[in-house]
């Protein structure tokens, strides 16, 4: 096949562009592939926040129904606990189900114990088959209710802690990979460079180291010199000048030979 300068050329151009584009597209799916694996962390630890900050509001008006039970309205305090124990339950179950951090098992199954302890003492505060008495009851609030709300809180607040850090741990991992796929991309594009470079040198090398042979050789015919003969085993452009030179100092050779003939 024959080649010249111009697809020579055209093939280190391409050679090129084939590494820069390589580069890229590795930079590009290792940040998508990143990018699908934080993105999928910090959905379901969000949906995990999510569910434990409705855990912790239905916890808090549960406490408040209690408070509004040792005031004397203790129907509206059984309606809002009833239902507030229903939207915790419910917040609860999504959480228990969306388990993604160490130790975030233990920790919903205390909240869930804890809760069924807390359920029992309230229900046991509120039962109107048989009232307690304000002394007892406001007793009970205070050595069972509020240490017992206290300590869940606690509990729902650490794996609201859970989760958030697990967020910011992404977050700061996905910071981390950017930067390091960014100075993998200017790395692999310098070394594209550094091959443009070379396949460049290579090329006017291969191309400038014959032409300044041709250009010597024809000086030397220029002075008379006109055995010369450049070895002309290219088929591209420089080979057809170098085979265009020997023909023109083989024709000047015969024009100096029939001279040197007719003159002696």
């Amino acid at each position: 096949m024959k080649k010249n300068l111009r697809s020579q050329l055209l093939a280190s151009h391409i050679l090129t562009a084939a590494v820069m584009l390589s580069v890229m597209m590795g930079a590009v799916f290792s940040l998508f592939h990143l990018g699908g694996s934080i993105e999928r962390i910090v959905q379901d630890n969000y949906k995990s926040v999510e569910a434990v900050l409705r855990m912790n509001e239905a916890l808090e008006r549960m406490e408040s129904a209690a408070n509004y039970f040792l005031a004397g309205a203790s129907d509206r305090a059984r309606i809002q606990f009833e239902t507030s124990a229903q939207r915790f339950t419910e917040a609860h179950r999504t959480e228990a189900n969306n388990i993604t951090e160490d130790g975030e098992m233990q920790m919903s199954s205390e909240v869930e114990s804890r809760f069924d302890a807390y359920v029992r003492d309230m229900r046991r505060l509120m039962d109107a088959s048989s009232p307690m008495p304000p002394r007892d009851a406001y007793g009970l609030y205070k050595a069972r209710l509020r240490p017992g709300y206290d300590a869940l809180k606690a509990r729902v607040h650490d794996i609201l802690v859970l989760n958030q850090n697990a967020i910011l741990r992404a977050d700061a991992r996905a910071k981390a990979e950017a930067q390091r796929a960014s100075w993998l991309a200017m790395a692999g594009t310098l070394a594209a460079l550094l091959v443009a470079a070379a396949i460049s040198i290579g090329m006017v090398r291969s191309a400038l180291t014959p032409l300044l042979d041709i250009a010597a050789r024809a000086d030397e015919i220029g002075a008379g010199k006109l055995d010369q003969h450049i070895e002309a085993d290219r088929t591209d452009e420089i080979g057809v000048l170098a085979g265009a030179v020997n023909r023109m100092a083989a024709r000047l050779r015969e024009a100096r030979d029939a001279e040197e003939r007719r003159v002696h």
